[in-house]
């Protein structure tokens, strides 16, 4: 792998170099390292620092996301190179609810520090959007980053539908009940999701009693107001993870580039789909 990727070590100390490259061969692309030494920022002030965070995103990403709903899916996957630590992604969806990839960083772990900073920098540098949502599964260190923003900018949060059913059926072990639970989570009208759940209480009560404990807005479409714009899970975010998935193992300098070229893939694909469907006259598709 060091042959291809570069020593472990060494892709640390070239980081600061990839880093200036891409700012200035990419105007507008925005990095922001954090260190151990909280008062060092900048990528080429001395030698002696220790790698904390990183947080970027591209130009064509911060661009294009006003025209996107404003829902942002979050999802973290594990680094499972010789240093330890996880890949966040965030992604937004367009007017299609196609994927949108829009910002990364790489952190120490998933916990409420991390996502707070991942948040504030999203704010800091790619949307000053307000009344954004989030959507993500039940980890407690995104829901306490949510509720430490700035209630200035009033973000909310919900989870992921297919999360929220797996812990269900984690708890109770009902796989058919949960199923059932999905249409239940995503009814609009009041009336058919009493109806749907009047089912899991005469079936499985001390499972409509776990429901019960938790905010209706956070889990179902009837209680939403709206803030979802009609996205019910993470797929979007996952499948983005899944793209990136294999850059996980590789030294840091390697899976910043490998976004970097995945990213422009990303555009350039859709460049094409989009001429396409021009073609066809299919011009507000």
């Amino acid at each position: 792998m060091a042959a291809v990727f570069g020593d472990w070590e060494e892709s640390y100390a070239f980081l600061p170099k990839l880093i200036l490259a891409l700012e200035v061969s990419n105007p507008g692309t925005i990095f922001s390292p954090r260190y151990q030494d909280e008062e060092i920022q900048s990528p080429v002030a001395g030698n002696n620092r220790q790698f904390k965070r990183l947080f970027w995103a591209f130009k064509p990403c911060i661009d294009g996301f006003p025209y996107c709903v404003p829902v942002i899916q979050v999802d973290g996957t594990f680094l499972t190179g010789k240093y330890k630590g996880t890949l966040l992604i965030a992604s937004g969806a367009d007017a299609n609810r196609l994927v949108y990839p829009l910002a990364f960083a790489i952190v120490e772990g998933e916990n409420t520090d991390s996502y707070g900073w991942f948040f504030r920098q999203i704010q800091l540098h790619v949307t000053r959007r307000t009344n954004l949502t989030i959507i993500s599964d039940r980890h407690a260190g995104i829901r306490a980053a949510i509720l430490g923003l700035d209630p200035a900018w009033n973000w909310s949060q919900r989870w992921c539908i297919r999360h929220f059913k797996s812990n269900w059926n984690h708890h109770f072990k009902r796989r058919k009940l949960a199923d059932s639970l999905w249409w239940i989570a995503v009814a609009y009208q009041e009336k058919k999701f009493k109806e749907k759940m009047q089912n899991i209480r005469q079936i499985c009560p001390e499972g409509a009693q776990w429901l019960d404990q938790h905010d209706l807005e956070m889990w179902t479409f009837h209680k939403d107001g709206g803030h979802r714009w009609g996205i019910a899970t993470t797929n979007s975010s996952e499948s983005i993870n899944n793209v990136y998935r294999e850059c996980r193992a590789l030294p840091i300098s390697a899976i910043v580039e490998m976004t970097f070229w995945k990213t422009n893939r990303w555009f350039v694909n859709r460049l094409h789909w989009c001429e396409k469907r021009e073609a066809l006259g299919k011009v507000h598709s």
